[in-house]
């Protein structure tokens, strides 16, 4: 955001900076570029200096597992988190009241999510996919969202998120690129994906699941299409209930076997997929909780906003599972996300420009309403928070909090670390 249309309070970037800064003294020293040894070079490369970026914190090899956890896939990491943190919430929703508003955050447990990923898992195996088949989720971030990725890892199945936030022509594409063979999609998604397959336009698939109840119109679509088009229909509830009375034992893939793809989101060229394996996922994870240990942690709140198609948001959800922290959803609405903010009262946020832009709306109108003699003492007061934060010196202006600092921290839920 342009500083001089706000000048009173951090942009995103302003903090994620001051992150950096607090983060890096607990760190050793910066990155460092250091010669290759022991590696023999080919005749054409006699005479040319090789460097390698190692990162400070692991300067000798590539992280690959979690030495500590003792993991090598995301289903073993699950697993660990079961076991020590079965009780604790992990998924949390917004269930709508009887008179029509969203109430408080519900919570499910690690064991409630171990116990519906491995009937969520059996099902679609029941359902005839097989290891190894690719599994395509198109629907919005959300605990059956979770349910459906980590099934696929305990079962050998492979992920590929389809961006829900693009158009069906994108979606077709993807279809067609990825070769999914199953797609767990919302309701509002079932419809155009039943037209694609009337016109012969889905590639492999052969199993759609919805994640609501069947309706009507559904089941009357279904029956529509041509004799040779072999695609059944179900929804999450049937697939999880099949699967709870049909269950399997758990088959994850090894370390090296293909997890998951990653599609870029952009309209205006060929979907690209990134191909990734679950040792890629956990070096992910690893790396993250080597720059994060100091800030993420079982006590953390996290929510959940950038789509779980982005592959930065996903390593974050799993950094959260791994470390038994609980993990709220938006109730898919950008407009109440500052709502959804101040009822779950996160640790941390990571969002996206909209959400910072409402945040920036927002405290333009706050700071419009001051006389100008607290505008220029809160501006006196903000370079001084500004200066402690740059010299790590955080809870160090109690007084300043207290008088100029607390509504702004309250409207985020009064307990956010950082902004990413």
């Amino acid at each position: 955001t342009p500083s001089h249309t706000f000048p009173h309070l951090p942009t995103p970037s302003h903090t994620f900076s001051e992150l950096l800064r607090r983060t890096r003294r607990l760190l050793p020293p910066p990155l460092r570029r250091s010669r290759s040894e022991g590696c023999s070079k080919a005749p054409h490369q006699r005479g040319v200096d090789h460097e390698v970026v190692r990162s400070p914190l692991c300067e000798d090899e590539l992280v690959y597992d979690d030495e500590q956890l003792g993991v090598s896939t995301v289903y073993e990491v699950l697993l660990s988190t079961v076991r020590r943190f079965g009780h604790r919430p992990c998924l949390g929703t917004r269930q709508a009241l009887p008179s029509g508003e969203l109430g408080r955050y519900t919570w499910c447990s690690y064991n409630a999510l171990y116990k519906r990923v491995l009937s969520v898992g059996s099902g679609l195996r029941r359902l005839g996919v097989q290891r190894g088949e690719f599994v395509g989720l198109l629907c919005d971030n959300g605990p059956e969202w979770v349910v459906t990725e980590q099934a696929c890892h305990a079962y050998g199945l492979v992920s590929v998120p389809l961006w829900s936030t693009v158009g069906i022509a994108y979606v077709e594409k993807l279809l067609q690129d990825s070769g999914v063979v199953a797609v767990v999609c919302s309701d509002r998604w079932t419809s155009a994906l039943l037209g694609l397959a009337c016109e012969g336009k889905v590639g492999e698939l052969r199993l759609l699941v919805q994640l609501s109840t069947l309706g009507y119109d559904e089941l009357v679509l279904k029956e529509t299409l041509p004799p040779d088009r072999q695609l059944k229909l179900y929804d999450l509830c049937f697939v999880e209930r099949m699967g709870e009375c049909q269950r399997l034992p758990p088959s994850p893939s090894e370390a090296s076997a293909l997890a998951t793809v990653v599609y870029r989101w952009r309209l205006d060229a060929e979907p690209v997929g990134c191909r990734l394996s679950q040792a890629s996922l956990v070096a992910s994870l690893c790396g993250l909780r080597m720059c994060m240990r100091c800030l993420v942690d079982a006590a953390d709140v996290h929510l959940s906003y950038v789509p779980l198609a982005h592959i930065f948001e996903r390593s974050l959800l799993h950094l959260c599972l791994a470390v038994g922290a609980a993990v709220g959803f938006y109730t898919g609405a950008q407009a109440a996300f500052l709502e959804d903010v101040r009822v779950l009262r996160p640790s941390f946020i990571v969002g996206l420009p909209g959400a910072f832009r409402q945040l920036q709306r927002k405290y333009e109108r706050l700071t419009a309403q001051w006389v100008a003699p607290y505008r220029r003492l809160f501006e006196w007061a903000w370079r001084r928070k500004l200066a402690a934060i740059r010299h790590a010196r955080v809870g160090s202006q109690p007084l300043l909090d207290w008088l100029f600092f607390g509504q702004v921290a309250a409207s985020l839920g009064g307990r956010v670390k950082f902004v990413l």
